[in-house]
């Protein structure tokens, strides 16, 4: 599985972020002989809250519940999903840091004929952030 997430976050207080989060999702799963691929999208607002350990370490958690889409070898899926995280993030200068994160998501989706999909999982990341 890889992922790749896009965070955009305005502070509206010192450690209090407020944003959109776009995360993208490729999955390949292996049953007996098979191969079954997925791609997901989960899109949607995003709220941040940073607690400082010292000057250049910060604790953090954040959510995001947003719109779900799912493509299971060409089959759609769409609904909602939901993505909770704890992590670290160690400021390299005051406009840069490394993140470090561990995070719980949940996604509750449904095709056309009407079948629910629902998957959760958990997942662990590394990233970088700036600051303007």
């Amino acid at each position: 599985s890889t992922e790749f997430q896009f965070d955009g976050l305005y502070y509206l207080q010192n450690n209090l972020g407020l944003g959109l989060s776009i995360l993208y999702d490729k999955t390949e799963i292996e049953v007996g002989a098979a191969d079954i691929d997925t791609s997901t999208l989960l899109i949607g607002p995003q709220v941040s809250y940073n607690i400082p350990l010292n000057e250049k370490i910060s604790l953090f958690v954040n959510g995001l519940v947003g719109y779900a889409t799912e493509e299971i070898e060409n089959e759609d899926a769409d609904g909602w999903g939901f993505q909770v995280g704890v992590g670290l993030k160690y400021f390299l200068t005051n406009s840069t840091s490394i993140n470090g994160i561990l995070s719980y998501q949940s996604l509750s989706l449904e095709d056309d004929p009407g079948n629910d999909f629902d998957s959760s999982g958990v997942g662990v990341g590394i990233g970088l952030s700036m600051y303007f």
